[in-house]
Order: C-alpha cells, then sequence, then structure tokens
C-alpha cells in the first residue's frame, strides 16, 4: 500500500530528512578527521576532545528545541534551523580551517545547536506525513533512503571538496542540502493533501462500484 498510495511522501521525505545525516557525519563524524588531519594546521588530540563535548551540548538543548516544536510546529523550525545552516555553513567551515587547537570548539558548537534544532523537529514531521497504518514502512523506507543517499556519500564529498585556499567548500556543500530540504518542507504539505484527496477518489470510486454491483446483483434475483 505504501508503494502504490505514498510514493510522493517517502520522496519528499526522503528530501525533508537529507540534512539530518549530511549534517550530523560531517560535522560529528567526518570533521574530527578534517580537523586533525586535512585542514592547513592540524591538530592531532584537540579535536577528538572538541567532537563529545560538542555532541554533548547537541543532546542538551535538544529539548529545548522540543519545546519549541510544539509551541511553534515542526516545520518552522526546520526551516529555519536549516535556512540558517545554509547562511552560516560556508563561514563556520573558513573559521574551523583557520582556528586553533580547542579554539574549533566554538564554531563545531554552533553546529551542534542547529543540529540539535533540526533533529528535535525531524521526527514530528516523519510521522504526520504517513497515516498510523502504514508510518512505520513510510519512515523505514524514506529515512534510510536519506540516511544511504546522502548520510552515506557525505564524508567522501567533504573529502574531495577540501581545496587549499577554498575552506568554505565542504560548507557549501550542506548549504545545498540545506536549501534541498527547505523546498522539500515547504512542498510536503501539498504532496500530502494530494494524496489524501486521490485516495478519497479512489475509495469513492470503489463504493460506487460496489452498490453498482449489488444493484445488478438485486435486479438478478429479482428475475429468478
Amino acid at each position: 500500500q505504501v508503494f502504490k498510495y505514498y510514493k510522493r511522501e517517502m520522496m519528499t521525505i526522503t528530501f525533508v530528512a537529507a540534512l539530518w545525516p549530511v549534517a550530523e557525519y560531517t560535522c560529528f563524524v567526518w570533521l574530527p578527521t578534517f580537523e586533525s588531519k586535512l585542514k592547513e594546521n592540524p591538530d592531532p588530540k584537540a579535536p577528538f576532545i572538541i567532537t563529545p563535548i560538542c555532541m554533548f551540548i547537541q543532546a542538551a538543548v535538544m529539548p529545548v528545541f522540543g519545546f519549541l516544536v510544539d509551541k511553534t510546529g515542526p516545520s518552522r523550525v526546520i526551516i529555519t534551523s536549516a535556512l540558517l545552516m545554509a547562511i552560516f555553513s560556508p563561514p563556520l567551515f573558513i573559521w574551523l580551517s583557520s582556528c586553533n587547537d580547542y579554539d574549533c570548539i566554538l564554531p563545531q558548537s554552533m553546529f551542534s545547536i542547529l543540529t540539535a534544532a533540526f533533529g528535535s523537529a525531524l521526527p514530528v514531521t516523519l510521522c504526520d506525513a504517513f497515516p498510523a497504518e502504514i508510518r512505520y514502512t513510510g519512515i523505514a523506507f524514506s529515512y534510510n533512503a536519506a540516511q544511504v543517499v546522502f548520510g552515506g556519500t557525505a564524508p567522501i564529498i567533504a573529502t574531495e571538496l577540501v581545496v587549499p585556499g577554498k575552506p568554505f567548500l565542504p560548507g557549501l556543500y550542506l548549504s545545498v542540502v540545506a536549501i534541498i530540504t527547505v523546498v522539500a518542507t515547504l512542498v510536503l504539505p501539498t504532496v500530502i493533501l494530494f494524496t489524501r484527496d486521490s485516495l478519497l477518489d479512489v475509495k469513492g470510486h470503489i463504493h460506487r462500484n460496489s452498490a453498482d454491483s449489488l444493484e445488478q446483483e438485486h435486479l438478478e434475483l429479482r428475475t429468478i
């Protein structure tokens, strides 16, 4: 049923969720490698201390953004955090490439806050996109598709974008994915309404056909 009637939702949710794996893999998995090996003045120790601290910051502020999601709705939080990610990712990567030792905790903690805002709103959006009877299947396929396609390739793409003299390029990739997420989030309500209207038409057609069949059976019975 989910593949027959909810293909549009699954595709749209894949793009809505795309920013989460890209941001997580880039900012918390790949970034320590960037800071310790790939940037011009690498630090072999500090990034592996900074990253757990920033992940703790992310976890600590998530309930605050969860409260904000309850008050304003998930779409606003997703769009706002994704737009801020799109705007600030390139300059934050410039900052990360030039800072030394533990100074990098400041730009990386900003990524923690932005990803926490986005991550607190995403689960609600995923659940709202599908009716209860096919919710597990719809979320499983669309969310994991985002993890595979966008998250799985994020470290490779970020590494290829490390070019001397252009430290903003990995951040620019984050910006592109963030814009994709914003567009998909804006389109999602229309996609959901379109599918629901289509299903109502299908159900109405089935009911009409059933009524016609019953009437035909009654006529046949009368003639016997």
